[in-house]
């Protein structure tokens, strides 16, 4: 074997082994973009159901204001009370 030989032996060596590293560094890069691109989805999906439960509640509490103003009108006598109800519900459902 020759010196030659020798120092094209290292310099092939060396290209695998930089080719490795370099390979399992891409990994590591896509998986760490995938995995924030994931978190990133899972945070807008959280974000649009808690807008989507928010007008629900904001809808019942509408409603049961309704339902109140139509018996006060109907039956003056009875007091019914619903919008609080409702509000008291909602809010015990957040603790």
């Amino acid at each position: 074997m020759e010196t030659g030989d020798l120092g094209f032996i290292l310099t092939f060596e060396g290209a695998i082994i930089g080719g490795a590293i370099s390979g399992c560094v891409g990994l590591l890069g896509w998986w760490l973009k995938k995995r924030s691109q994931t978190r990133t989805d899972h945070k807008d999906m959280v974000d649009e159901q808690s807008k989507a439960i928010w007008r629900l509640q904001k809808t019942i509490i509408i409603l049961a204001k309704i339902m109140d103003d139509q018996v006060a009108r109907a039956h003056p006598e009875l007091q019914t009370e619903l919008e609080g109800i409702a509000k008291e519900l909602l809010d015990s459902e957040k603790d």
